[in-house]
């Protein structure tokens, strides 16, 4: 989102990336989360100055900071602490990805005169593969699901035009098995 959104945010975390002197403009809005009941994390080698406003500074060590991401993400992940509706609505984390060749799904898949950049998410009320609203290609361009249920868990089996199956699963599923190791 952009830096104005900072205010509302419930976890602001500033990686490596020093706001307090650099991005003055835009700076306020990650402290002033922090009235509204946020919590503002720097995680950068050095005691910077944004480190000294944050509620939390964690030094880490250079070239341990993906590591730290992956577990990050493991641990978000295992213990459900992420706001599933905002999964669903605004990432590509419930978009399908084909297993045989580990790409998405697309418009492609279903007409080969499609428009390149339409992409399916699993409805859960309809169980099928319906277009993600809002992808480039969409007429629909808003992010909105008008009554639409998108898994971002599962393994689905598609049935292709050609009357082949196909087998997809989520990007968020992809992520989760990406990040096990962690």
């Amino acid at each position: 989102s952009t830096f104005d959104d900072w205010l509302t945010s419930d976890l602001i975390i500033s990686w490596a990336m020093n706001i307090v002197p650099l991005r003055i403009p835009d700076a306020h809005f990650a402290l002033e989360a922090k009235y509204n009941g946020g919590r503002f994390v720097a995680i950068d080698v050095t005691y910077s100055p944004t480190a000294t406003k944050a509620d939390m500074w964690v030094p880490v060590k250079m070239g341990t900071d993906s590591h730290l991401a992956s577990s990050i993400v493991n641990i978000l992940i295992n213990e459900k602490l992420y706001k599933e509706y905002y999964i669903k609505e605004y990432t590509d984390l419930p978009f399908l990805v084909r297993k045989d060749t580990k790409k998405f799904l697309t418009g492609k898949d279903f007409k080969p005169d499609a428009k390149e950049f339409i992409y399916y998410i699993w409805d859960k009320k309809t169980n099928k593969a319906v277009e993600a609203p809002g992808t480039m290609d969409s007429t629909n361009k808003t992010v909105k699901l008008d009554g639409i249920d998108p898994a971002i868990e599962g393994t689905f089996n598609v049935k292709l035009p050609d009357g082949k199956d196909v087998e997809v699963t989520t990007v968020f599923e992809n992520i989760k098995k990406e990040i096990a190791p962690f």
